[in-house]
């Protein structure tokens, strides 16, 4: 079996899915000549002649369909579609972000209209790998696919199975809550906001870039840091062992995500995550206490059950919860992607 990965990103993707995107090249045992990008259209024949089967990794932010009919109609070997984000809630969001906190009824993301991003999936998806099972029924709630297209729920690897434990190195409890990725809306940034007005005892500690909807995201930002002064903004996350030592909680109470990996990361590396229970990341924290609903009384209650918590008693919960995640080892994330793909030929 030889693998290759096919996009329409180079080197653009926001902080989470960058992760994503070179833990699944680590885990697959891919390298960048692997990578093919939907602009070179030649490509298509080189594909064909070299490689058995394709893994289509897309932006949702695409406006172009006839680059990816183009690309897409001369690639003979299955493709097998990495669903990492649902272009149409996204849309929602940012329709909902810019009703209620920018007076637009549009949103300020280039996407596909509904109808093409339908025509993709139906034309030239013989697969479909999700995340979660979260997102594979929101998507098939969203997406009424003409023909009964085979999928599977691979999540993303967290590394080789002998790292895949806690370690408390930089365990310091305080009242400092970090985050890293895409300070967006959808990753309910505004939600955390609200609780820190009402209870003003934390501090947010935000980093990473503003990602694929640039524009609201820092008019969110701004709003945010001029007029609280508990939450700043530091840019690009540049030494991650200072931000598991002063930050104690990873904050992940989001709208939407379909697997937010620096919230495993900080898990192992000690930091304590409060979660949206209703997310697809929530799923792999199974029999966790700290999950909360999007309102900022429950936030905050959950944040203070946080706090209560004793020391040893929360390393415990983190332990327990790192348990079930061995499973996304390498290894096991290989095997499971091999599998799929087999059986596609079998079909």
């Amino acid at each position: 079996m030889k693998i290759c990965l096919i996009t329409n990103n180079k080197n653009q993707w926001d902080i989470n899915y960058n992760f994503i995107f070179n833990k699944l090249l680590e885990t697959l045992n891919l390298s960048l000549k692997d990578v093919f990008y939907l602009k070179n259209p030649n490509d298509a024949y080189y594909i064909n002649d070299n490689y058995s089967h394709s893994l289509v990794l897309l932006d949702y932010r695409s406006t172009n369909i006839q680059q990816h009919q183009q690309f897409f109609s001369e690639v003979n070997i299955p493709k097998v579609f990495i669903i990492d984000s649902i272009p149409e809630i996204q849309k929602n969001l940012s329709i909902e972000f810019n009703r209620e906190l920018r007076n637009y009824n549009f949103p300020l993301l280039n996407l596909l209209p509904f109808p093409l991003q339908l025509f993709l999936y139906n034309e030239y998806a013989d697969g479909l790998i999700f995340y979660s099972k979260t997102d594979q029924i929101n998507f098939s709630k969203i997406y009424p696919l003409k023909k009964e297209t085979p999928y599977n729920i691979i999540p993303p690897s967290l590394g080789n199975i002998k790292d895949i434990k806690a370690d408390f190195t930089y365990f310091s409890p305080n009242n400092n809550i970090g985050f890293n990725g895409s300070p967006s809306y959808a990753n309910g940034i505004y939600h955390i906001y609200d609780t820190l007005n009402n209870f003003p005892n934390y501090k947010l500690n935000l980093f990473g870039n503003h990602g694929s909807n640039e524009i609201s995201n820092e008019v969110l930002v701004n709003h945010l840091t001029e007029t609280n002064p508990n939450i700043k903004f530091n840019g690009i996350l540049k030494n991650t062992n200072n931000f598991f030592k002063e930050n104690h909680i990873y904050y992940n109470v989001s709208i939407y995500d379909s697997f937010n990996y620096f919230t495993f990361i900080s898990l192992l590396n000690g930091v304590v995550p409060i979660l949206n229970k209703e997310t697809s990341t929530s799923e792999y924290f199974i029999n966790y206490p700290f999950k909360s609903d999007l309102t900022s009384i429950s936030i905050n209650n959950t944040l203070e059950k946080i706090s209560q918590t004793p020391p040893e008693e929360l390393k415990k919960i983190i332990t327990n919860t790192i348990l079930p995640l061995k499973g996304l080892n390498n290894k096991t994330i290989k095997k499971e992607y091999h599998t799929f793909l087999n059986h596609l030929n079998n079909i």
